[in-house]
């Protein structure tokens, strides 16, 4: 598989309907997703969503015929198979003629084959964590920010966690204090996508 630079940034789509990219989001930001059974909504980024704009990894960017694009790490997930979105795959598992799943105009994801995988090396590491357990759609694919079982896992604890207070807490003896987070703070200037893409490749999720 051949390995290149790209500088385009992944994004999201708000409810409002305008694009956002992934290191911009915040916490609460209500972005389009996917249910499990595959109808697009909304629903509202956690505070668990990761987000490391300084790391440096290794993609795999999944492309479709009609020339949408995903990148992922080896390890992040999709939504796999002839029905949306019971069965995901990892990353580093799809193959050539794997049916992934896209946002369109109907109110429901639709599927598309897998035409071309291909290595990105980029810089930053994102993954929104949805609320409600929901698929987020990144630059227009469905996708999953864990295992199937731990996505409607977190459609139950994460509203308990964040209504009760205790989130913080749960980040703290859940997982490594090195592991960064999304910002909650609104006021953070992120800076223009130029200004973040002049100096490295931007990166993926």
């Amino acid at each position: 598989m051949p390995l290149f630079h790209p500088i385009t940034l992944a994004t999201v789509v708000l409810a409002s309907g305008a694009k956002r990219s992934l290191d911009a989001l915040h916490v609460g930001d209500e972005i389009v997703v996917a249910t499990a059974d595959g109808i697009l909504t909304t629903d509202s980024v956690s505070s668990l969503s990761l987000a490391n704009k300084d790391a440096v990894s290794t993609f795999l960017m999944l492309s479709t015929a009609d020339g949408r694009n995903v990148t992922l790490t080896e390890g992040h997930r999709v939504p796999v198979g002839p029905s949306c979105c019971a069965t995901v795959k990892t990353a580093s598992e799809m193959k050539l003629g794997d049916t992934m799943w896209l946002a369109s105009t109907t109110g429901a994801a639709i599927p598309a084959a897998v035409t071309k995988i291909a290595q990105v090396s980029k810089m930053g590491l994102h993954s929104p964590v949805m609320r409600h357990g929901s698929f987020p759609l990144i630059d227009g694919v469905v996708t999953a920010f864990d295992s199937i079982r731990m996505v409607t896992a977190a459609g139950y604890f994460l509203p308990m966690l964040e209504a009760t207070g205790t989130i913080e807490l749960f980040k703290r003896v859940a997982f490594h204090r090195e592991r960064k987070y999304i910002s909650n703070d609104r006021n953070v200037i992120m800076g223009s996508e130029d200004e973040r893409c002049r100096n490295a490749a931007c990166g993926g999720f």
